[in-house]
């Protein structure tokens, strides 16, 4: 019931590397089936089965699990799944952490989390500290202003120990497109990855202007009756991302996601 995605091969290279190799499980953002997984003692005792099982067949270093968009109804059952699943990892010597949303928001992305039992639960509470501002919103803004991040932060120490707290942030940024003006404006955006920004702001000879209330890189420009916004996740956001961990002395950075990184990411983080 649990789809496997496990390459051995990247898990070995890495390990060789030097690194730690952790699987994500994911609910697909599926109510529904994560609904019906909790309510069924069979279903959860089987899916808990195969991720221990495919954690020691690929021995991954730790399994980081990543359930959103469930009913409030089912909050409690998904504490006790994460329990009991971070039990079972933990007896075949894995490391277990969990994916939250910032402690504000709907009831199926915030408030379904339990923050300090399924902190207790776990090794480590990855804060996914992003979509401040939805692919989908009415209005353009940043994915994660600094202001907002570290709001988030407070909020979630409230809850959750410091040294378990991971703090997320996104290697993406929304370029935003506003046409018309008044009752008849149309808001809509498409994402840049980190690496991609330089060569996006070069191609239409962009120089980015730095924004005090976000605590990030900004830039605007008109083509026709459009005007384009975007908040730069960039190295000027990363080194403030940097800086609020190092502040409230967190557990570490954690990011969304690898795929849109480049080598600048990591040259950043060492310099720091």
């Amino acid at each position: 019931i649990v789809l496997n995605l496990a390459d051995m091969a990247y898990v070995l290279s890495a390990q060789e590397a030097g690194w730690q190799v952790w699987g994500l499980y994911a609910n697909h953002f599926s109510p529904a089936w994560t609904s019906e997984v909790l309510h069924s003692e069979a279903l959860t005792n089987r899916t808990i089965a195969h991720v221990v099982a495919y954690a020691v067949a690929f021995g991954l270093d730790g399994i980081n699990i990543d359930f959103e968009n469930m009913y409030l109804k089912d909050q409690s059952l998904y504490t006790s799944y994460v329990e009991k699943l971070a039990a079972a990892l933990r007896r075949v010597g894995k490391w277990v952490s969990v994916d939250v949303t910032v402690p504000e928001g709907s009831d199926q992305w915030s408030k379904v989390f339990d923050r300090p039992a399924l902190s207790s639960a776990v090794d480590f509470v990855f804060l996914m500290a992003y979509d401040q501002h939805w692919a989908t919103s009415a209005k353009a803004g940043s994915v994660a202003s600094r202001d907002w991040t570290e709001s988030g932060i407070v909020k979630s120490l409230d809850m959750i120990p410091k040294e378990k707290l991971i703090l997320g942030m996104p290697l993406y940024t929304r370029v935003w497109e506003e046409a018309g003006t008044g009752s008849s404006k149309k808001v809509t955006s498409s994402t840049l990855s980190f690496m991609r920004t330089s060569a996006w702001l070069k191609d239409r000879g962009l120089t980015p202007v730095f924004d005090k209330k976000t605590g990030q890189n900004y830039v605007e420009y008109k083509s026709g009756t459009t005007i384009y916004k975007a908040w730069l996740e960039d190295e000027t956001s990363l080194a403030m991302r940097l800086k609020l961990m190092e502040s409230y002395k967190l557990a570490g950075l954690g990011f969304w996601s690898i795929d849109f990184a480049n080598e600048e990411v990591w040259e950043i983080i060492k310099s720091q």
